[in-house]
């Protein structure tokens, strides 16, 4: 699964790589509650916080299909940047409402 991270360089991913990836999920996992948060599916921050906060995810999402266009890695460009996409368009609809 590694060509289709971190630049596809690796086949399988260094010890430092899957540190990262760890680090990455742990991510997503407080972003997803952000945008649950504020699309009011679950109550853990104010209004006006999970609002700047899913823009914020947004931004970030957009900076991943980003770089997920322009990668060596012609698996990673074609699977993870439509990927990339979708989650950012969804994080940007959530952040709007």
């Amino acid at each position: 699964m590694g060509r289709f991270a971190f630049g596809g360089a690796h086949e399988r991913l260094p010890a430092g790589f899957r540190i990262g990836s760890v680090v990455s999920i742990l991510l997503y996992g407080a972003w997803a509650a952000i945008i649950l948060d504020r699309a009011e599916l679950i109550d853990l921050v104010a209004g006006d916080v999970s609002g700047i906060g899913a823009g914020v995810v947004a931004g970030f999402l957009t900076l991943g299909v980003l770089m997920n266009a322009s990668s060596h890695s012609k698996p990673e460009r074609v699977t993870m940047t439509p990927v990339a996409l979708v989650l950012a368009a969804c994080a940007y609809a959530v952040a709007l409402s």
